[in-house]
């Protein structure tokens, strides 16, 4: 589980204002006041379904606001001064505060950005968007300025996580010390997950920030379940049979399922990889895979098409960059990891493999 706070900034310019406007008829501020949702709001790529998310309105908020009037008033756009200038007052109540909590309702996507500022960003719906009641300052010298997200190093970061359960205690209660109700859904354990990786395996609201993190904790382990002798390689080139020249292409991992080599490909989310097809017709057989370096470096023949790739879905087959489909047992979801469910996969890889 992972909790997020982010920073919501009042449009800069008037061009960012009536962007704004032209979207959702209001501005973000005030969505963020009246409780409503957002189709997409920029979330870190780590982000999953039923994570909160804490809405902080930035102390240069201020400025901004006065600025775009002024803006406003030089090109004769009288609706937009009068419609901001009215929302001043708000706007310095709340500047450099934690102004709601919303929730991360589904999984997060790419989308056409408004601006260059946003491009290649990542984005989330989000629901039950909370206003607070009282404002909660960030700003250097506030009770929330000594945890992590609201440090002066981290404190102009757009997106923070809160570090672990502990500092989240302690955020809630300096929250509620400020008059304010936490929704029931936001209290939430981050390091809920106990016992082995099975049980990060089932627990769907575990979530990982890099790929090492999930390799260590998800995708290495479950590629010792499915390799003979447990045997899991990592880092392995692959030079296809259709490249003439020498590529340094590298598969996160290499096991071997009755004697038939097979790469296993470690992603945080696939669906935010848009040239994984390309990626995984990479490692795709026919093929040559050897260790990099080492004494013997091995070298084994792929001749076959599958890749695995293990993410924060689960497991999934794909063949020469698509995934497999129509076959139940070489599928597995998170939350549905069983022993005899990872043995029936190994068992129908093999088969699919050495056809």
């Amino acid at each position: 589980m992972l909790v997020h706070v982010t920073r919501s900034a009042f449009p800069p310019s008037l061009d960012n204002y009536r962007d704004q406007i032209e979207s959702d008829g209001v501005t973000n501020f005030e969505l963020l006041l009246a409780g409503d949702g957002f189709d997409g709001w920029s979330l870190p790529a780590s982000t999953m379904s039923g994570h909160p998310v804490w809405f902080q309105l930035t102390a240069t908020s201020v400025s901004s606001a006065r600025s775009v009037v002024r803006q406003a008033e030089a090109v004769g756009d009288t609706e937009a001064a009068d419609h901001v200038r009215a929302l001043l007052p708000e706007i310095e109540h709340w500047a450099g505060s934690l102004i709601a909590v919303g929730l991360v309702d589904g999984d997060p996507y790419r989308s056409t950005p408004l601006d260059s500022h946003f491009r290649g960003r990542i984005y989330a719906p989000v629901s039950r968007l909370t206003p607070l009641s009282t404002p909660v300052r960030t700003t250097t010298g506030s009770k929330l300025s000594d945890l992590g997200p609201f440090a002066h190093t981290a404190a102009q970061l757009t997106n923070r996580l809160v570090g672990g359960d502990d500092e989240y205690r302690r955020m809630l209660r300096i929250v509620e010390q400020q008059g304010n109700t936490v929704p029931p859904w936001a209290r939430v354990e981050l390091n809920a997950t106990r016992g082995d990786w099975w049980s990060t395996a089932n627990d769907s609201t575990c979530s990982w920030l890099s790929e090492l993190q999930l390799a260590d904790q998800f995708a290495i382990p479950l590629s010792r379940e499915l390799a003979d002798r447990r045997r899991v390689l990592r880092e392995v080139n692959v030079q296809p049979d259709s490249e003439k020249r020498r590529v340094r292409w590298a598969v996160d991992a290499l096991i071997f399922i009755d004697g038939v080599p097979i790469p296993v490909e470690f992603k945080r989310n696939r669906d935010l990889e848009a040239d994984l097809p390309r990626q995984l017709r990479r490692y795709s057989g026919p093929a040559t895979a050897r260790k990099p370096a080492g004494s013997r470096r091995p070298e084994w023949r792929i001749e076959h098409p599958y890749v695995l790739v293990v993410d924060n879905i689960g497991i999934d087959v794909f063949e020469s960059g698509v995934q497999v489909t129509g076959m139940a047992d070489l599928s597995i979801e998170r939350g549905a990891f069983t022993a005899k469910g990872v043995l029936a996969f190994r068992r129908a890889l093999s088969e699919l493999c050495s056809a």
